[in-house]
């Protein structure tokens, strides 16, 4: 509802001023409280060497030593992603853009089609002035819309 994803008088998502340590020690009380099992389960193994280190983010550009793209694709609508993606005769530029940048790429899809074209990202290269121009797009804001 609306109190998940306030929007302001012009329909524009609302970002949240809540502290990013506010959000760690809330999520650390989950950890308390016995709700997030899984990773306590990681975290508890004898002999654990490494610490899991990732960052789930919605992606522009990665500030973490491992992150996750939750929304990887952004908008493949766009002219100049369809240029690029004619070039190769590929659908799935976008995501071969954050593999190439070393970024774990989570996209999603129910579109047999679409699942399909997005198997066909290891098919191909980006070069180096294609993916400088991919990452010239990053206007440091959220494109993927918030909604339920």
């Amino acid at each position: 509802g609306d109190e998940l994803f306030p929007k302001d008088d012009k329909g524009m998502s609302i970002p949240s001023n809540t502290d990013i340590l506010q959000t760690w020690e809330a999520m650390e009380e989950l950890v308390d409280a016995g709700l997030v099992k899984q990773i306590e389960r990681i975290l508890n193994k004898p002999g654990l060497k490494h610490k899991p280190a990732n960052n789930q983010v919605n992606s522009s550009v990665p500030l973490c030593i491992a992150v996750t793209a939750y929304c990887p694709l952004g908008s493949p609508e766009r002219p100049w992603i369809k240029e690029i993606a004619a070039s190769h005769n590929k659908t799935p530029v976008l995501l071969r853009f954050q593999i190439q940048r070393n970024v774990i790429a989570i996209p999603k899809s129910v579109t047999p089609q679409r699942i399909v074209e997005n198997l066909k990202v290891f098919g191909f290269e980006l070069t180096k002035k294609k993916m400088a121009t991919i990452l010239s797009f990053n206007r440091s804001r959220r494109i993927c819309a918030m909604s339920m």
